[in-house]
């Protein structure tokens, strides 16, 4: 049976076949997560448009985003997964 999805949230699937068995994994994009650690209260994404989003987050929230992040990351340690989150 396939994972429940939210419609409106976008993520990426991930499908491993080994040995008959399919194995599926989900990984929500970075900024989706992101704006959920910045507690943003949901919105339209008809309605409202070009949002700036002015708050604080703490490096833990980053390295946990850094955690889930890592199967779609390109660094080859965790150090690097979160300056891809940070954009440095």
């Amino acid at each position: 049976m396939p994972p429940k999805l939210d419609p409106s949230q976008v993520v990426d699937m991930y499908v491993r076949v080994t040995g008959g068995e399919a194995k599926v994994s989900v990984v929500p994009f970075a900024t989706a997560l992101v704006i959920k650690a910045l507690k943003e209260p949901e919105r339209d994404r008809k309605k409202t448009k070009n949002i700036k989003h002015n708050s604080n987050i703490l490096l833990d929230d980053v390295i946990e985003i850094a955690k889930v992040m890592k199967p779609r990351s390109l660094a080859k340690d965790r150090s690097g997964t979160v300056k891809e989150i940070l954009g440095a």
